[in-house]
C-alpha cells in the first residue's frame, strides 16, 4: 500500500518507512469486499398472487452476468417467471425485453446476452396460484465478457444477408434522434404460425414509463396492451406502431433490422401525421419530426403492398369520423366510385369491406365497433389511409 499523505502532505512521514524493501508496520485492516456473496435474494409466499410482481435488480458486481446463467437460476426456482427479462443497456430510453425461454421461435428484441457490471435489470414473477418460493443470485453467475455498462449498443438499421441473433420472420424498428444514434428505443414484430392478435407466448410487454422526458416506441395488441415484442398470425396485413414523443419533441430517424428474414410481401410504413408512405425494405430508414402534442398512434406498418401505383401516389384528404354507430367518410370524388373501402383494426384485421357507391360522402353502418382506434383504407384510382377513433 502506498502512503502519500493525501490530501494533507504533512502527514507523509518518511521516518515511518524502511528503505530496505520493508514497509513500516501499519494497523491491519479487515478484508473489504467489492460485492457480497449474494447479489440479490427475494421470496414470495402467496397461494394466489393477484398481479405480476417486478423485481428490479442492480448488478453491482465487477463482472457481467450472462443471461443464460440467470435464466438457469430462475428455472431452478419454484417461482414462475415471465420467459423474458428486461435489461437496460446504455443509451436505451426504456428497459429492453430479452427472451430467456431458450425457444428457437422467440422474437428477438435486444441482442444483449450479458448483463453488464454496474447496470440494472428486471425479472417478472407471474401472477397466479401457488407462487411460493425464492430467487437468489450470487457470485457464481459472474463471467468475464466484453460488454460494458457505458458502451451504447450499435443502433444502426443495417440489414445483413444473414444475422447471428437467431431472428426469423421478424423485424425490429429502432428510433433515435437524428443527431444522436446512441439514444434509442425499439419495438419488434414477428410472424408465427400459432400466434394471435391478442396475447400469446411470443408477446413481450413494453416496460412503459409515464415520463414525458423520454420518447418511447411500441406496438399495441388487439386489447390495447403496449408491447415490446408482438407476435402476429402469418395472415396479418398491417399493425399500428406507436411513438410517444417527449416533451421536447425533435427530429428522429426510424430504422429497421432483420427485415431480410420476413416472408411477407414487404414492409411499408405509413406516417399518419405527414400522410406519407415509405417502403422500409427499399430505404431502410425514415426521418420525421415529432411535437410534444402528437398522438402516439402515429404509424401504420403494412406487410402487404398497400397501393399498386407507387409509394408517392397518396391522396389522403379524406375526412373520417365515427358517430351514432356509423363511420362517415367525406371528401370522396367521382373517381372513387367502385373503389374498395376497408375498415381495419389496430392489429390489421379487416372488419368490413365494401365498394364506394356514393360521393362526396359515404356512410358505413358499424354497430359492433368497440372503443379504440381504427383505420379506413381506400384502394382504387387513388389510395388513402385515414385513422378514426371510437369512444363508446
Amino acid at each position: 500500500m502506498w502512503y502519500t499523505g493525501e490530501p494533507n502532505p504533512s502527514l507523509y512521514d518518511k521516518g515511518k518507512y524502511k528503505f530496505n524493501g520493508s514497509v513500516y508496520t501499519v494497523t491491519p485492516y479487515s478484508e473489504q469486499l467489492f460485492a457480497d456473496d449474494v447479489l440479490y435474494s427475494n421470496s414470495i409466499s402467496n397461494s394466489n398472487l393477484g398481479s405480476t410482481v417486478n423485481w428490479l435488480i442492480g448488478n453491482s458486481y465487477t463482472c457481467p452476468i450472462p443471461t443464460s446463467l440467470l435464466a438457469k437460476a430462475m428455472e431452478n426456482s419454484p417461482l414462475q417467471f415471465a420467459p423474458y427479462i428486461y435489461v437496460y443497456p446504455a443509451g436505451a430510453t426504456t428497459y429492453q425485453a430479452y427472451d430467456i425461454s431458450g425457444s428457437g421461435d422467440a422474437i428477438v428484441v435486444s441482442s444483449v446476452k450479458d448483463i453488464a457490471a454496474m447496470s440494472v435489470f428486471m425479472v417478472r414473477v407471474l401472477k397466479g396460484t401457488s407462487q411460493i418460493g425464492s430467487l437468489s443470485i450470487g457470485k457464481d453467475l459472474q463471467r468475464h465478457a466484453d460488454v460494458a455498462h457505458n458502451n451504447p449498443l450499435s443502433v444502426k438499421g443495417i440489414n445483413k444477408t444473414r444475422n447471428s441473433d437467431g431472428a426469423t420472420n421478424q423485424i425490429v424498428f429502432n428510433v433515435h434522434p437524428v443527431d444522436n444514434e446512441n439514444i434509442f428505443d425499439v419495438a419488434a414484430i414477428g410472424f408465427r404460425e400459432t400466434a394471435s392478435t391478442g396475447s400469446d407466448i411470443y408477446d413481450m410487454a413494453k416496460a412503459y414509463v409515464n415520463d414525458d422526458n423520454i420518447f418511447q416506441l411500441y406496438t399495441l395488441s388487439s386489447t390495447n396492451t403496449k408491447l415490446s415484442a408482438n407476435g402476429l398470425p402469418l395472415t396479418t396485413d398491417s399493425i399500428v406502431m406507436a411513438f410517444h414523443p417527449s416533451q421536447y419533441g425533435g427530429n428522429y430517424s426510424l430504422t429497421t433490422k432483420y427485415s431480410e428474414t420476413l416472408s411477407t410481401e414487404g414492409v411499408w410504413l405509413y406516417d399518419n401525421k405527414m400522410q406519407k408512405l415509405t417502403d422500409m425494405k427499399a430505404f431502410n430508414s425514415y426521418s420525421f419530426t415529432a411535437e410534444p402534442t402528437d398522438a402516439a398512434e402515429r404509424f401504420l406498418i403494412s406487410f402487404k403492398r398497400p397501393i399498386t401505383t407507387g409509394t408517392n401516389n397518396i391522396n389522403n384528404k379524406l375526412e373520417v369520423y365515427y358517430n351514432n354507430k356509423t363511420v362517415r367518410i367525406k371528401q370522396l370524388s367521382a373517381t372513387d366510385l367502385g373503389s374498395k373501402i376497408t375498415v381495419i383494426d389496430m392489429q390489421g384485421k379487416q372488419l368490413h369491406t365494401s365498394k364506394v357507391d356514393n360521393y362526396p360522402e359515404m356512410n358505413l353502418d358499424m354497430k359492433d365497433l368497440a372503443s379504440g382506434i381504427y383505420m379506413i383504407q381506400l384502394k382504387g384510382e387513388r389510395s388513402a389511409i385515414k385513422k378514426f377513433v371510437v369512444n363508446n
